[in-house]
C-alpha cells in the first residue's frame, strides 16, 4: 500500500471519528457501525468494490481490539488505517501490503 493510500485511508479514519465524536451523544451506534456509513469512500480508497458494511465493521472493530490490547501507545488513526489496509486487501494479489509487524509499530506518525 503506496503512502499516498495510506494517508487517504488515515484521512478517512480521522474524518469518521470526529464525526462520530461530534454525534456520538445522539448516535445510538459504536464506532464501526458510524464509520461503515462512509463505506462507498473506504471501497474506493481500498480499490475494494467487494467490501461490505459487515467486513468493514468487523476490520475497524478488530483494529480498535488489537491496538488497545497490543499497540496502545500507537498513533491511533496510523494503526487503523494501516490495519484496515491490511485486512481490506488480504486477499488481493500483488501490490504492497503493510505487514503486522508494521501495524504493531505504528507509533507516532500521527
Amino acid at each position: 500500500m503506496d503512502g499516498f493510500v495510506h494517508n487517504r485511508i488515515k484521512h478517512l479514519v480521522e474524518e469518521t471519528r470526529d464525526a462520530y465524536s461530534s454525534f456520538s451523544g445522539g448516535v445510538n451506534a459504536d464506532y464501526a457501525e458510524f464509520a461503515s456509513l462512509s463505506l462507498s469512500a473506504f471501497k474506493d480508497i481500498l480499490h475494494n468494490p467487494d467490501l461490505t458494511d459487515r467486513d468493514l465493521r468487523r476490520m475497524i472493530r478488530g483494529g480498535m481490539k488489537t491496538h488497545k490490547g497490543k499497540s496502545p501507545a500507537s498513533c491511533w488513526a496510523t494503526f487503523m488505517a494501516l490495519y484496515i489496509a491490511h485486512n481490506a486487501n488480504a486477499g488481493l494479489q500483488g501490490g504492497h501490503r503493510s505487514t503486522l509487524r508494521d501495524i504493531y509499530s505504528a507509533r507516532g506518525h500521527c
